[in-house]
C-alpha cells in the first residue's frame, strides 16, 4: 500500500487532506446529482421532448432541474466546503423531498442523497449558516410528501425517511435541533409506522429500530449536558412563616 507522502509525491490527492476532502465532496454531490437527473429525466414532467421551434439542447427546463444543474457545475468550483452554507447544496433536494408532486423514486434518491450528506460530516455545528440550516433539513424530511405508487416501492421511501431522520439526530450538527424540532422528528417516526395500519412487518421493525437508536442517541447526550441548577432552599425562618400562613401551628382563624 503507497504510503501517503508517496501519494502526494505522485500529485494524488487523499481524503482527509484539504484538496482530498473537496474533491471527494464534490465527486460525491455531483455523482449524486446526476443520478437523481436520471431519474427525473424518466417522468414525464421533466422528460426531454423535443417540441415545435425547439432542438433538444434549446429546450426551456424546469426551474428545479435547472437548479441541479447548476449546483452541478458549482460542486467543484467551491473550495471553502468548512465555510459553504448547507442550504446552498442542499436547498434543491430539500424542494424535492417537499414537494407532493415528485414521485417516490425522486424522493427517495434526494432522501438517500441527504442520508449521505449528513451522514458524511459535510458541516457540523460550528460551520456557517448550519444553525438555520438543520431546522430546515429536520421540517423538510419529518413533512415529506411524494405521489403513492405501489405498496412496496413507497415502503422503501418511508425506510429511507427514517434514515434520514435519525441522521439528522446523529449528525455533527445535530446538537443544534431545538427540542421541538427533536419531538418532531420522533413523532413524524412513530407516525410512519402508523400511518394506514398496513405497514409491513419489515418496516414495522425499522421503526422500531429507529426509534431504539433516536432514544438511545439523545441519552447518550445526558453526559455532555451542564446540571441544572438546584432551587434554593427556603431558609427556615421563610419557611416557618410560610407554614403559619398556610394555617399551621398557631396560625389560622381565630375560633
Amino acid at each position: 500500500m503507497a504510503s501517503l507522502g508517496g501519494a502526494m509525491a505522485l500529485g494524488l490527492t487523499v481524503r482527509g487532506s484539504p484538496d482530498g476532502d473537496t474533491q471527494f465532496r464534490g465527486s460525491m454531490l455531483c455523482a449524486e446529482i446526476q443520478a437523481l437527473i436520471a431519474i427525473m429525466r424518466q417522468n414525464s414532467k421533466w422528460a426531454l421532448v423535443p417540441g415545435y421551434g425547439y432542438g433538444e439542447d434549446e429546450l426551456p427546463e424546469d426551474q428545479l432541474l435547472e437548479e441541479f444543474k447548476v449546483l452541478r457545475r458549482n460542486v467543484f468550483v467551491w473550495k471553502d466546503w468548512a465555510t459553504r452554507d448547507p442550504l446552498t447544496y442542499l436547498g434543491p433536494f430539500l424542494e424535492v423531498i417537499r414537494s407532493v408532486d415528485t414521485s417516490g423514486p425522486i424522493t427517495g434518491m434526494a432522501l438517500s442523497t441527504l442520508h449521505r450528506v449528513l451522514s458524511q460530516g459535510f458541516f457540523d455545528k460550528n460551520t456557517p449558516g448550519a444553525a438555520a440550516a438543520m431546522p430546515q433539513i429536520a421540517d423538510a424530511v419529518a413533512h415529506c410528501r411524494f405521489e403513492e405508487t405501489d405498496h412496496d416501492a413507497d415502503e422503501v421511501v418511508l425506510a429511507r425517511i427514517l434514515q434520514a431522520l435519525l441522521a439528522c439526530l446523529r449528525c455533527p450538527a445535530g446538537e443544534l435541533l431545538s427540542d421541538d424540532a427533536v419531538c418532531s422528528i420522533v413523532q413524524a417516526c412513530f407516525r410512519i409506522g402508523h400511518h394506514t395500519g398496513k405497514e409491513g412487518e419489515l418496516l414495522q421493525q425499522m421503526v422500531r429500530q429507529t426509534m431504539h437508536e433516536m432514544v438511545r442517541h439523545l441519552f447518550s447526550r445526558l453526559a455532555g449536558m451542564s446540571p441544572l441548577e438546584p432551587s434554593p432552599l427556603p431558609s427556615p425562618k421563610v419557611a416557618s412563616r410560610i407554614s403559619v400562613d398556610a394555617g399551621g401551628p398557631g396560625g389560622g382563624e381565630a375560633k
